[in-house]
């Protein structure tokens, strides 16, 4: 039997699909893949790859939706999900699991991502999107404090971790069926899957290239209705409301802890995220409070955020078009000479340039 199942689930994007695909069969046949897709379309590439993959096809469905009854396509003790456009590295994934195996009251653990996109020259840049994530591990025995820790760090894509299956499909059954469709392109839906993970079990982040992601405008991640927007604009508020009810509820049965103390640590943890990561939903506050008596704050508050949100606009529109070279200097550059990893990023453009001219 393999040692760890890679879940790939994808919506309309079978070239991506067929290209990580493709990756994955170069090696050996280690691992199980399963590829979930809601595309409209059934996947037209399956005969090449029927052999090897187990393939569902449910039209329409949301991300957590997909995953339904799960555990059918799952004969390993580990998993992980990988993005139809990204590439995980395999040696990582097994020094993940060496750890894991080794130190059983870890849950999960990850290496570090990190991005690239395919440059004018044909030639793939690299960088480090994630800083300031290093080596950390998020062990407390309380649900409760891992949570603020991992909050105050959120910049961890845990979504690709390596996973316990039974902490998988224990966590995967619970939101595949329940109605999370809320705010599908907001934080709240992106932050499910991480909060339910860090509730249930300890998590690590490995100091080792494990995860390449490729920068794409307009890919989901770029699309998402910040937290800030949630907390702040009254129409989202019963979506929010439901969110917290959610996670609430699963760290008060994991933790045995009353429900209204749960709710309560999740709104700290939420406001932990907004101060950390948010600092513009801050200074909102503090305008508000100046401008309150005056009978102006509407018109402040109002005219802040469209300015927020033209400088985002023309940030994205800087960062993936015409002058992404400029912008994308804030970031740390990866050493073409790191030898370690010469060789995973070599495979890499092999088929991102293989699959971009085809």
């Amino acid at each position: 039997m393999n040692c760890f199942t890679i879940i790939i689930p994808t919506h309309n994007r079978h070239d991506y699909l067929r290209r990580n695909l493709c990756y994955l069969n170069t090696f050996e046949n280690f691992f199980d893949i399963v590829v979930l897709d809601s595309s409209n379309e059934e996947f037209i590439y399956l005969n090449e790859f029927e052999c090897r993959i187990k393939y569902r096809h449910s039209p329409g469905l949301n991300f957590y939706g997909k995953f339904f009854d799960i555990k059918k396509f799952i004969e390993t003790e580990y998993v992980l999900i990988c993005a139809d456009d990204d590439f995980v590295i395999l040696e990582s994934v097994l020094e993940i699991i060496k750890y894991l195996d080794k130190n059983r009251e870890y849950g999960s653990g990850q290496g570090v991502s990190q991005s690239f996109f395919l440059n004018k020259n044909n030639k793939l840049s690299k960088f480090n999107t994630y800083n300031n994530m290093v080596e950390d591990y998020i062990n407390d025995d309380s649900s409760s404090n891992r949570i603020l820790h991992f909050m105050k760090n959120y910049i961890y894509p845990t979504h690709y971790s390596v996973i316990r299956t039974t902490i998988f499909i224990k966590i995967f059954d619970k939101l595949s069926s329940q109605d999370n469709i809320f705010l599908y392109y907001s934080q709240l839906y992106e932050f499910l899957l991480p909060l339910y993970l860090i509730i249930e079990s300890k998590h690590f982040v490995h100091n080792i290239f494990y995860y390449a992601r490729e920068i794409i405008f307009n890919s989901s991640g770029h699309l998402i209705i910040t937290v800030d927007e949630v907390i702040t604009n009254k129409k989202y508020k019963n979506d929010y409301n439901i969110f917290l009810s959610s996670v609430s509820e699963y760290l008060s049965r994991i933790e045995n802890i009353n429900l209204n103390d749960a709710r309560k640590i999740i709104e700290e943890a939420i406001q932990v995220y907004v101060y950390c990561f948010l600092p513009e939903f801050h200074k909102l506050k503090i305008l508000k409070k100046i401008f309150y008596k005056k009978k102006i704050i509407h018109i402040v508050f109002f005219l802040y955020r469209i300015i927020l949100k033209i400088i985002t606009k023309i940030k994205l529109d800087r960062l993936f078009h015409l002058r992404i070279k400029n912008l994308i200097r804030q970031y740390s550059y990866i050493s073409e000479n790191n030898k370690s990893e010469e060789k995973y990023w070599s495979l890499i453009e092999m088929f991102i340039l293989k699959h971009s001219s085809s």
